[in-house]
């Protein structure tokens, strides 16, 4: 995003209290519009200090489990995001995790306990200076 895209955004956000999602998170748009992306094609992929895999099930109607590994100890932050980019749910935030495998559960409920509406939601996972995004469907 140029520097301008990013000044009218923060202009917007003083007017209407909110912000566009695509410009603070622009790895949001391949995510949903880009047919191509495509997990597993390709040659192993370089080192890194995360993974995140997909979640399983996806699609799901009532609960999901995300996986991720992390090679080193890091502080990891797990959010959820809806496809406006307004944060939905936490369900990691800034914990310090051990190296190895780790598996989380998230039945579809938002911050305050309520269920979600079913739809497309994007996971992101920060670990460290690094992150990854996956997505989501939640059906009923």
């Amino acid at each position: 995003m140029s520097w301008k895209e990013r000044m009218r955004n923060g202009a917007v956000y003083v007017y209407q209290h909110n912000r566009n999602p695509f410009v603070d998170h622009p790895e949001f748009v391949t995510m949903i519009y880009d047919s191509s992306a495509v997990v597993g094609v390709g040659g192993p992929a370089p080192a890194r200090g995360i993974r995140l895999r997909p979640n399983m099930p996806n699609p799901f109607s009532s609960r999901t489990t995300v996986g991720f590994d992390l090679v080193r100890r890091e502080r990891v932050t797990l959010r959820v995001f809806d496809v406006s980019g307004r944060l939905v749910a936490t369900l990691a935030a800034e914990t310090v995790m051990e190296a190895g495998p780790h598996r989380i559960e998230w039945t579809a409920r938002g911050e305050g306990g309520a269920q979600l509406a079913p739809g497309l939601y994007l996971l992101r996972l920060d670990a460290g200076d690094e992150s990854a995004t996956r997505r989501m469907a939640f059906v009923r």
